[in-house]
């Protein structure tokens, strides 16, 4: 799995008969297919080893390898993680990262902040030699892209309807025109894979979801309605339909 708690929170959330063998978050394709900029644990203060990991990974861009070593029948992504900002450290792009701040590796590694809006083209050759390097690992058929946006509107912990303040709703737009591009993008160059996604108009954030109100935090029945989802694809797939 390739993404973020919109995809990892089906199988924490839901019951179903699934293993998740890697999971893989916090990264731009745009870092992972950058130059490495080689560090070691040690050199990560971070008190957890699941986001020292994740650091780990964006930095060394060893995301193929660990992925190679983990074998799984599907690969699951979502690109709610290219929210973040992305750093230019030398040759190589990282992807700044709530678990990248947290290590306190800005400070350490210096280097410049870039803009998203300034990155498409990289992005999309990025993403193109992501696709290639994928297509060794996995047939087009075993990859399942998991379309999710932000939401404007949440439910709040009485099960009211509310509105994000206005200038995050004009934040969480611009993220979502940009999430727009690229899974348009990725599905182009990528004939072939399954899609699973829910009308946009169909769901909204929850404020007592267990990460906290965020715009990509949804209402529990989103996670079971998207199962159901990938249920169908891969019964598909098995059947050979």
């Amino acid at each position: 799995m390739l993404g973020s708690c919109v995809t990892r929170d089906i199988f924490r959330i839901c019951k179903s008969q699934y293993t998740i063998n890697y999971y893989h978050a916090r990264s731009s394709l745009l870092s992972l297919m950058s130059r490495p900029y080689l560090i070691t644990e040690d050199d990560i203060k971070i008190n957890s080893n699941f986001k020292k990991k994740v650091v780990l990974t964006d930095l060394n861009k060893d995301y193929f390898q660990r992925l190679k070593e983990r074998e799984s029948d599907y690969l699951i992504i979502d690109f709610i993680d290219e929210r973040f900002a992305i750093y230019q450290i030398g040759f190589s792009y990282i992807t700044r990262s709530s678990y990248f701040v947290e290590a306190g590796l800005l400070d350490k590694l210096g280097g410049r902040l870039l803009r998203k809006a300034d990155l498409t083209k990289e992005w999309e050759e990025s993403c193109l030699r992501f696709i290639n390097q994928l297509k060794e690992i996995y047939p087009t058929d075993k990859i399942i892209l998991h379309k999710a946006f932000f939401t404007c509107e949440y439910i709040d912990k009485e099960g009211n309807k509310q509105v994000f303040e206005s200038r995050k709703v004009n934040i969480y737009k611009s993220i979502n025109r940009l999430l727009e591009h690229y899974y348009s993008f990725f599905e182009k160059n990528l004939p072939g894979l399954n899609i699973i996604e829910l009308p946009r108009e169909s769901y909204l954030s929850w404020e007592g979801h267990e990460w906290g109100l965020a715009p990509m935090h949804y209402e529990d029945q989103y996670y079971y309605r998207i199962l159901n989802e990938l249920d169908n694809v891969i019964i598909k797939e098995e059947a050979g339909i």
